[in-house]
């Protein structure tokens, strides 16, 4: 469809016109909002995901990477449409991550800064975090970005610090499900105790959940190297695949990426010993090393697509 509306010779004008106006009229939020939404609906207008993803390589050839990187850094989320825009932003670094040619130069932009920077500020954002975190998750299905990402970045700190805050939250709003449920059963009509209120945002079950699945997927990525897994075992990070799992029992798909997880961590750990019995990494793992990449667009929330490399 995208050829189609532009033709083949004018799709670079037409992308380097909505990155033009991006920069020139980065403070005017309504406008800044219809060029991210026909940006992000470019990435996703052909049947083809080939197709796609040229579309994508071409944003990034075109400085869109630095546009984005920029709009985080200039955005703060005062305003309802401030979120938007750094949503959009977020979700068009995701997606240009998601094809390899471009994760080289989002690095060079520094986009792992300006992504942590962003959760950090807004830890109780939820879709905010969702979105920096499948952003991350693609920038670390690349072996040299994922290395970089753990030992320059530290990005599994930040990383384990959303899922456990964000394990407190879905623990917070299962009990106030019950309470609401059993006041109901009893027809009590009591006044609500402000001491026992929250300040967060009363985030959706299915955003939690996400957010956990991306973060431990990214984090998994990180894992495909061996020597990742010392210091993740060392510090005893494996307790927060646990909490979830006890905690967050109910999210099926999440289980799923804390079950991968556990796996990538014990033949790691199986492989970093002395050969003994002639047994590689690749023959240990009969499905091959386990990848995690998300695609997230304008309107779904991204899924997991499992790649064996």
């Amino acid at each position: 469809m995208y050829t189609h509306i532009w033709g083949g010779g004018k799709k670079k004008k037409g992308i380097r016109l909505l990155l033009t106006i991006l920069s020139r009229y980065n403070k005017a939020d309504d406008l800044c909002v219809h060029c991210f939404n026909t940006l992000i609906s470019c990435m996703h207008s052909d049947k083809n995901d080939e197709t796609n993803n040229q579309v994508r390589k071409l944003i990034c050839d075109c400085n869109g990477d630095k546009i984005c990187v920029l709009t985080l850094q200039q955005r703060k989320c005062q305003t309802a449409l401030d979120e938007v825009i750094i949503i959009s932003a977020l979700t068009c670094i995701a997606n240009m991550a998601s094809v390899s040619d471009n994760i080289g130069r989002l690095l060079e932009v520094h986009a792992v800064t300006d992504i942590m920077s962003v959760i950090n500020d807004n830890l109780h954002q939820g879709e905010v975090v969702k979105c920096a975190c499948v952003a991350l998750c693609n920038l670390s299905s690349d072996r040299k970005a994922s290395w970089t990402m753990w030992h320059q970045y530290n990005v599994y700190v930040l990383l384990m610090k959303i899922v456990d805050e964000y394990v407190k939250l879905y623990c917070e709003k299962k009990k106030t499900h019950k309470h609401k449920k059993r006041t109901n059963k009893e027809d009590e009509r009591e006044p609500k105790n402000p001491s026992s209120t929250t300040n967060h945002p009363d985030i959706p079950k299915a955003t939690i959940m996400s957010i956990q699945q991306y973060a431990l997927g990214c984090i998994g990525n990180m894992m495909r190297d061996t020597s990742n897994v010392i210091p993740f075992m060392a510090n005893q990070m494996y307790k927060h695949i646990y909490n979830v799992m006890q905690c967050c029992a109910d999210g099926r798909e999440l289980m799923k990426t804390c079950l991968k997880l556990l796996n990538i961590l014990i033949t790691s750990m199986h492989t970093s010993r002395p050969k003994s019995d002639g047994v590689t990494l690749k023959q240990t793992l009969p499905q091959g090393k386990q990848q995690l990449r998300v695609v997230h667009n304008a309107k779904r929330s991204g899924v997991f697509l499992l790649k064996n490399k």
